[in-house]
């Protein structure tokens, strides 16, 4: 793949995540999508985190869990994230996160 291909690529999972993104989930995202893994090395870069300083319109931050987050930002992609911090939540997805503890 090309360098404008993977940025793509990169952009459309991070952009298209609602919520936080980690370098985990956007590794898992990215194979889901393209079929094989973020091709880092393939450009020169040691490490995922070196490669997305390299992106322009890519940001790293920290959360508080000391979790690396990305996220994505420009004219471009702009209207996608409003779209998708609009939707509604899936339930589903809701169900697998909450764990009911019985403490008698």
């Amino acid at each position: 793949m090309s360098w404008t291909e993977v940025e793509s690529a990169i952009k459309s999972c991070v952009v298209s995540k609602k919520g936080v993104m980690t370098l985990t989930d956007l590794e898992g995202e990215y194979y889901e999508l393209v079929g094989q893994a973020i091709p880092f090395r393939t450009f020169g870069c040691d490490s995922l985190e070196v490669f997305l300083h390299k992106i322009s319109g890519v940001y790293l931050s920290q959360n508080g869990r000391g979790e690396i987050v990305i996220t994505a930002n420009s004219k471009k992609t702009e209207h996608i994230a409003n779209l998708v911090k609009k939707q509604k939540a899936d339930p589903k997805a809701l169900k697998k996160r909450v764990s009911v503890v019985n403490i008698d």
